[in-house]
């Protein structure tokens, strides 16, 4: 039997798009085509996995799903079951405490 497995997780991370918080690196531009976008999702995930140390994140964009399957795919291509990628939600709410 094994035991509980750990991981380092974030729970909310945003990738670039329209009304995201998400400052893209110095001199680079939102990649639009497919082949961009992946490169640029490659690097994301090395940077979350090799540079931040993490396990697994979620992708908590508002409103926008369009990154969580080139961010997935550059994950399975990288590091297979390694480093898990879950879709997330961000909901804005009007009212409260």
């Amino acid at each position: 039997m094994r035991g509980a497995t750990f991981r380092k997780c974030d729970l909310h991370l945003h990738t670039p798009g329209m009304g995201q918080y998400f400052t893209m690196p110095s001199g680079v531009e939102i990649p639009k085509n497919p082949e961009d976008r992946l490169k640029f999702a490659r690097s994301y995930v090395h940077r979350a996995h090799e540079v931040a140390g993490l396990d697994l994140v979620a992708i908590t964009n508002h409103n926008d799903t369009c990154w969580i399957d080139p961010i997935r795919q550059a994950a399975r291509e990288l590091y297979g079951d390694e480093f898990v990628v879950l879709p997330g939600l961000e909901v804005g709410a009007d009212g409260g405490i």
